[in-house]
C-alpha cells in the first residue's frame, strides 16, 4: 500500500508533468491504507477460503492462486475503478488543490490495484510455502501440548459465521422461489 506513493509521484511528476506537490496530497498516505487494507483483506480471505475448495483447487499453490485470483480481482477492479473515478471527478472542482488532489488520489488507487494484484500474491505464496499460513495467530503464546498420537489437522474448518450463511440462511433464503423473488425485490428497491 504505501509502496504506491513513490510510484503514484513518479507518474504524477514525470508522466503528468505536474510540478506542485500539495500537503492534502499527503493525505493520501492515509486514505490508500484504507483502500489497499480492504483489497488485501479480500484477496486473503479469497485465499483462505480456497483451502476448502475441492482438491482439484486446494490440492496446489497454483490451483488455490488461480481460484482466488478468479474470486478476489474482479471485486478488486469493481471498488478501485468507483474509488479512483470519485477521487478523479475533483478535476471538476474550482480550488486547485482539490483538483491536483483528485489527480493526485486517483492514479494512486488505480497503482495500489495494479501493485495488489500483481504484488501481493506473492506475497502471499511465500507466506503459505514459509508454513507462515498454517502457523497460530500469535506465536508469542505457548500452544498446549498435544497428546500422543494426535495428529495436527491442517485441513481448517469453517468458521461459525460462514456455517451460519452456508448451512442455514442461503438455503433458507433460496429454497422457495417466493422468497428469492422477495429478495430481488428488497435489492431492487433499496438499490
Amino acid at each position: 500500500m504505501l509502496i504506491s506513493f513513490p510510484t503514484t509521484w513518479f507518474f504524477y511528476y514525470v508522466v503528468f508533468g505536474l510540478q506542485y506537490m500539495g500537503t492534502l496530497n499527503f493525505v493520501s498516505l492515509f486514505v490508500i491504507m484504507g483502500i489497499g487494507a480492504d483489497d488485501i483483506f479480500v484477496f486473503v480471505d479469497a485465499w483462505k477460503q480456497s483451502r476448502l475448495q475441492p482438491p482439484e483447487v486446494s490440492g496446489t499453490v497454483v490451483g488455490r492462486l488461480d481460484w482466488t485470483y478468479r474470486r478476489a480481482a474482479f471485486t478488486m477492479l469493481i471498488t478501485s475503478l468507483t474509488d479512483a473515478c470519485a477521487f478523479y471527478s475533483n478535476v471538476l472542482n474550482s480550488m486547485v488543490v482539490v483538483r491536483i488532489f483528485g489527480v493526485f488520489m486517483g492514479t494512486m488507487v488505480l497503482v495500489n490495484f495494479a501493485l495488489v494484484i500483481s504484488y501481493f500474491p506473492a506475497v502471499v505464496v511465500l507466506w503459505n510455502r514459509w508454513g507462515y499460513e498454517d502457523s497460530p495467530r500469535c506465536s508469542c503464546r505457548k500452544q498446549p501440548p498435544q497428546p500422543d498420537g494426535a495428529q495436527n489437522s491442517t485441513t481448517p474448518e469453517r468458521q461459525c459465521l460462514e456455517r451460519f450463511f452456508a448451512e442455514r440462511y442461503v438455503p433458507a433464503l433460496f429454497a422457495k422461489p417466493t422468497t428469492r423473488a422477495a429478495t430481488v425485490a428488497v435489492f431492487a428497491v433499496v438499490t
